[in-house]
């Protein structure tokens, strides 16, 4: 594959592709976002937790389906954190401008506390909140696989801040409750990537973790990518 995987260069080998990206026009994510990326997570989000809170309501089936639907999102985490750390060049393409955030990310895993949260949540917001909720709404699905789109939708969103969370050295105390709970993933089971960049991608709730690095699933997953791209 491409020579800028994370796990194939230094911290300042990294740094210094950032760097040549920077003056190419290609900037990591930072600060609190841009008035519209602002108003698309506000707007996902306010339509989120009303939709949740009332279709949860309306029908129990809703939350009857939380818990696999913690599974689908941890391992979907996972995926999308494998493929921009392995199968993307950080470049100044749409995708290669995410891959230079992952990349960032490895260089410098504390930066992630100062991103904000509108900034790095409108690229999912918009690319798969949106469609999934108005899909949940819209497609004639029975109910509990409406719930299990929407919430996959809903849900996916606040990814970007459960890796975050996992990276502030100080955390609210809600926030830790959930994490000592293990119902988003604790900062100790994220250090098993940044200690070993080939494993441990989930990122949500880091439950798909253990039993993934067993099965070593990310470099057979790798190696089934490369056969494919090779013939």
């Amino acid at each position: 594959m491409n020579d800028t995987r994370p796990q194939q260069l230094s911290r300042p080998e990294m740094s210094d592709i950032l760097d040549q990206l920077s003056l190419d026009g290609v900037h990591v994510a930072s600060g609190y976002g841009t008035r519209w990326q602002r108003a698309v997570v506000a707007v996902v989000l306010g339509l989120g937790i009303s939709l949740a809170v009332l279709q949860s309501i309306a029908n129990p089936v809703f939350l009857w389906v939380l818990f696999p639907v913690l599974v689908v999102i941890d391992f979907l985490s996972g995926f999308v954190h494998w493929f921009f750390d392995t199968q993307v060049e950080p470049s100044r393409s749409f995708l290669g401008r995410i891959a230079v955030d992952f990349l960032d990310h490895h260089a410098h895993p504390g930066r992630t506390a100062e991103v904000g949260f509108f900034t790095s949540a409108w690229r999912p917001a918009l690319l798969v909140s949106s469609p999934l909720i108005a899909f949940s709404i819209l497609a004639p699905l029975p109910v509990w696989l409406r719930a299990v789109v929407f919430w996959i939708g809903f849900l996916s969103m606040l990814v970007p801040q459960t890796h975050k969370e996992a990276h502030l050295g100080k955390r609210p105390a809600p926030i830790a409750a959930l994490q000592t709970l293990r119902l988003v993933i604790h900062p100790s089971s994220h250090q098993a990537h940044h200690n070993d960049n080939t494993q441990s991608f989930c990122v949500f709730t880091g439950w798909l973790n253990p039993p993934l690095d067993r099965l070593r699933f990310w470099r057979g997953l790798e190696w089934l990518f490369k056969a494919v791209r090779t013939g």
